[in-house]
């Protein structure tokens, strides 16, 4: 039997979470006006820095060591975690260095968790030529994104909610730092444990990052007004008729 550090309810409950948004969601991406232009084969979005809670980055990396290839994901995720300790207060220079996200096959341009993938990736579709996602050489671009900050916070708030440790539910930080911050917990032997804790020797812990970045903005994200706004916002995105 695999290890597990979620107990299996807060699994469903969240992966029930992902899907009731997700199923909206993807009809507005898909069928909506204007359409996405996030097509398969497409992967600036995975060069991002993308940050998620402890629950989702938990069940990310049960999902890793259930693969026969979570070494190599491992040590991409140390790779780019070297990055991040650059650039983790600079999201411009992180993406222009272009550090592939641990769960991409550069191959075939296709997340290797596709199903179990977090919030912050499941809700993010633009609506602009998908070239303007890559890096720029002047840093700055004209995305059109979809408002779906609603269905992220929702699932932001459920993450916090169930967290037991209060020391862990306001950490958000990058799907790198996450997998490298559970996946010794998952070790099968101590041989495993041994070379995951030597992957974080010399790079920023999930915890470092989110007490360096983790803004009052941020936290004011989950108040019941703020969510009452963004759910507004995210009503809009489904009923306004196109201009």
């Amino acid at each position: 039997m695999p290890k597990q550090v979620v107990p299996p309810p807060i699994r469903r409950k969240l992966l029930a979470l992902y899907d009731h948004f997700s199923q909206a969601v993807d009809k507005v991406a898909h069928e909506g006006n204007p359409k996405t232009t996030c097509t398969k084969g497409c992967a600036h979005c995975c060069h991002m820095m993308t940050a998620i809670t402890m629950l989702e980055g938990a069940v990310l990396a049960e999902n890793v060591m259930l693969r026969a290839d979570w070494r190599d994901i491992a040590l991409r995720a140390r790779a780019d975690a070297l990055v991040l300790k650059e650039h983790w207060n600079d999201r411009v220079a992180y993406l222009k260095a272009y550090s592939p996200c641990p769960l991409l096959d550069q191959e075939k341009k296709e997340c290797l968790l596709y199903n179990r993938r977090p919030s912050v990736c499941r809700f993010h579709f633009v609506v602009s030529d998908p070239e303007l996602c890559g890096p720029q050489p002047n840093g700055s671009t004209d995305i059109l994104a979809l408002d779906l900050t609603y269905p992220e916070a929702q699932v932001f708030r459920f993450c916090i909610t169930v967290t037991p440790d209060d020391a862990d539910r306001d950490i958000i930080a990058p799907i790198s730092l996450m997998l490298l911050h559970w996946l010794p917990a998952l070790a099968k032997t101590e041989e495993d444990r041994t070379f995951l804790v030597g992957l974080s020797d010399g790079i920023m812990t999930a915890r470092e990052f989110a007490s360096r970045s983790l803004s009052e903005e941020r936290l004011r994200s989950n108040t019941p007004e703020a969510l009452e706004a963004i759910h507004k916002s995210f009503t809009k995105v489904f009923t306004e008729k196109p201009l």
